[in-house]
């Protein structure tokens, strides 16, 4: 179960980085709200909120999320070395 959920958000966050970049609100707010539901129900809080965050901004049409998307960046990092931390090595860190 944990290996999937990083493995999807690792694509989500690849994902929405890309939609940023060639300013595609909608496949931003679409993404962001995929990785804000699989986060709060994984248990990822802080990540959950701040997709949260960028998908309002995306549903705004904002597309000069740069920072939101670091902070996005960095949260899963976070998740991922705590979720290593508690499941061993059984959880494959992708970078």
């Amino acid at each position: 179960m944990c290996e999937l959920f990083v493995e999807h958000t690792s694509d989500d966050l690849e994902f929405i980085q890309e939609a940023a970049a060639v300013e595609d609100a909608e496949s931003l707010r679409v993404r962001a709200h995929r990785l804000k539901g699989s986060a709060l129900t994984f248990g990822a809080q802080l990540l959950g909120d701040k997709a949260a965050e960028l998908e309002t901004l995306a549903k705004q049409g904002r597309t000069d999320v740069a920072a939101e998307i670091d902070t996005l960046l960095a949260l899963f990092k976070r998740t991922r070395t705590e979720l290593k931390r508690r499941n061993g090595a059984s959880v494959e860190v992708k970078a």
